[in-house]
């Protein structure tokens, strides 16, 4: 079960810091 709620926990960051990343490239491109 701990397993399983890290990789939950870690796709949840990946996913937050590639939309982070996505919107300052994007803000970056609109400038």
């Amino acid at each position: 079960v701990t397993s399983s709620l890290r990789d939950y926990i870690l796709k949840i960051e990946r996913a937050f810091v590639f939309n982070l990343e996505g919107e300052e490239s994007e803000r970056y491109i609109g400038e």
